[in-house]
């Protein structure tokens, strides 16, 4: 009886060890799929920023008050930042997103916001454009990651938690 204790106590373990090297793939492919959802979000607001400043005439930031309700919750939290501070990219930070975003994208980024809405529309409206073909150059990036890295994430976790408990064994 007491043998079988022991047994039944390792294989829970080795249960338990192999779901919590599983979680560990899962937020990991958790992140990349955030990261595109970010730039699908960011390319959707570039999408709106044009249709609503050259047919629309309304000022840049009621179009975004407007686009805030319908982003996921990164993309949010930035764009909340961004209007409370009056697109001064002295005050809005991207400190806050666990995104892990490269130097050029912040870069790029901050000087999106910083300049929208100082031009005029048709102005405005190219502006928006070459930056929306920047950001989905990043979106395409970041899909084709998703892709290759999320089931390679979630299947190396399981193997590890394997290797792990057949050791453990």
């Amino acid at each position: 009886m007491k043998i079988l204790g022991a047994y039944m106590f390792k294989i829970v373990l080795c249960v338990l060890l192999i779901f919590a090297c599983f979680m560990l793939g899962y937020f990991l492919s958790k992140k990349l799929k955030t990261r595109k959802n970010f730039w699908a979000d960011v390319v959707d607001l570039c999408d709106n920023l044009i249709l609503n400043i050259s047919f629309g005439h309304k000022k840049v930031k009621e179009i975004i008050l407007e686009f805030l309700p319908s982003c996921r919750a990164e993309c949010f939290s930035l764009l909340d930042n961004i209007v409370k501070s009056d697109f001064d990219k002295n005050k809005f930070s991207f400190e806050g997103l666990d995104l892990d975003l490269s130097f050029e994208e912040v870069k790029y980024l901050e000087e999106f916001f910083s300049q929208i809405g100082e031009y005029d529309s048709e102005s405005e409206t190219e502006k928006i454009k070459k930056y929306k073909s920047l950001f989905s150059g990043f979106l395409d990036k970041s899909e084709q990651k998703l892709k290759r890295y999320s089931p390679l994430y979630i299947k190396l976790s399981i193997i590890a938690g394997l290797v792990i408990s057949i050791i453990f064994i």
